[in-house]
């Protein structure tokens, strides 16, 4: 290859250093289009992923709030039979009352959606599927949770 320093005022050595500059390009650009193309891809498997995720999410935490449900629906009829409660079920009502460990999980969101917003370069679809909503929290003050919208 010929460098465009090289060149004397030889029209030969000009047309052979502009062939290979050329050439050069093409591969360049070629390669630029390919390393673009991967990152789409793999940025389009990140957002697929982060969405099929939430959804699982989403229905792991309403089979929890379900559980939970259940769990003192059942200890109310233990009551009700005037049977002892077992220490163990007590702990776990506790647990998920509103201001317990599993009730603050229950309204908690596991990522701050501003922050995926902000690192996701601006991803249409996430942007799309996201809204915020308001959500009840403990004491009864308007919070704005990140929801996904199901389509």
């Amino acid at each position: 290859m010929v460098k465009p320093s090289m060149i004397i005022c030889d029209n030969v050595a000009k047309d052979v250093a502009d062939d290979a500059y050329r050439e050069w390009r093409e591969r360049n650009n070629v390669a630029v289009r390919k390393s673009r193309a991967k990152k789409r891809a793999a940025k389009s498997v990140m957002i697929d992923m982060y969405e099929e995720l939430s959804a699982q999410n989403s229905e792991l935490r309403f089979q929890l709030t379900r559980s939970l449900r259940e769990l003192t629906f059942l200890r109310c009829l233990l009551v009700r039979s005037g049977r002892k409660i077992p220490k163990r079920l007590t702990e776990l009502v506790r647990a998920s009352r509103e201001d317990g460990p599993l009730g603050q999980l229950l309204h908690e969101s596991d990522h701050d959606t501003a922050d995926i917003l902000k690192t996701s370069s601006g991803s249409s679809n996430l942007r799309r599927s996201l809204q915020l909503v308001p959500t009840p929290s403990v004491n009864d003050s308007k919070k704005l949770k990140p929801t996904l919208n199901h389509r």
